[in-house]
């Protein structure tokens, strides 16, 4: 691996950085079915049986080629803003000769600012867009004649987007001037929004399109906090989240609904709950 970097610091309300790293895994020998043959006695199977096809490969153990590249830029034209953009992009490739993930792209920017307009009162925030793209090839077999059989080759191809923002408004040492000590108050919102499309092609059967997974959950949250003492302070804090959730694997699928298997009825998890706490903590 290697890694290549350049950083611009000498402007007065401005940084540039951006970075470039290339690095390969390279796995030297690969047995798949090692995990086969220790969950039997040793002498009850041979040595070349296997539970999973041989040509597939785990993404986490195989070859690998990854180029990285990234990138922030920060503007701070007076010490009661500063904006910042950051980029970044993943390639892995994990070749086209065996089964399992073969190719990934992940791209993410994100936009944040924080903004003061007093010493005890900051307003921040962030945008975040991510694209995850990967393509993963398989078999589907009964027997070793049909794992030989390249008319049972599938693919798929899968894109997920998700999107966050979040808003968070905070006073700290409020009534200082007052006499007050360690007053501090906040709210916070976060947004996130997950959809994920996943497209399947087979050599020799037919496929149908499948339902996007989609989730979304938003945050809501306030806290206050007070100092009781010169090492102990007492926190009070309310949050509420809503997740919504469509998963077609899980929603509809009615215990029965395969034959000569009872499945489990469950379905996305969708909520909305209240969590409201209290702390107090002495630091020595």
């Amino acid at each position: 691996a290697w890694l290549a970097g350049i950083a611009f610091r000498g402007w007065s309300t401005a940084s540039l950085t951006f970075d470039y790293r290339n690095s390969s895994r390279d796995v030297s020998d690969y047995t798949g079915n090692i995990p086969y043959l220790a969950s039997h006695v040793p002498g009850t199977v041979e040595p070349d049986e296997w539970e999973n096809h041989p040509m597939l490969r785990k993404y986490f153990l195989t070859d690998r080629d990854r180029i990285e590249y990234r990138g922030r830029l920060d503007f701070f034209p007076n010490p009661e803003l500063n904006v910042g953009f950051a980029a970044a992009k993943f390639e892995d490739d994990y070749g086209d000769g065996y089964f399992g993930l073969n190719k990934a792209e992940i791209e993410t920017w994100t936009i944040d600012a924080g903004w003061y307009p007093q010493d005890h009162i900051a307003l921040t925030g962030f945008y975040t867009q991510e694209n995850y793209d990967a393509s993963q090839t398989g078999r589907s077999f009964r027997n070793q004649g049909t794992s030989e059989d390249p008319e049972n080759d599938w693919a798929a191809d899968t894109r997920d987007k998700v999107t966050t923002y979040n808003l968070a408004l905070t006073f700290s040492d409020m009534g200082a001037d007052k006499g007050w000590s360690g007053v501090n108050f906040g709210i916070d919102f976060t947004f996130s929004d997950t959809n994920s499309a996943i497209k399947v092609t087979a050599v020799d059967f037919d496929t149908a399109p499948l339902p996007d997974l989609v989730t979304r959950m938003k945050t809501y949250s306030i806290w206050g906090s007070v100092d009781t003492g010169a090492h102990s302070s007492l926190r009070l804090s309310a949050e509420r989240a809503r997740l919504l959730t469509t998963d077609w694997g899980l929603d509809g699928v009615e215990p029965d609904l395969l034959a000569n298997v009872l499945l489990l009825g469950e379905s996305a998890a969708n909520y909305d709950v209240w969590l409201i706490s209290g702390s107090w903590s002495y630091r020595f």
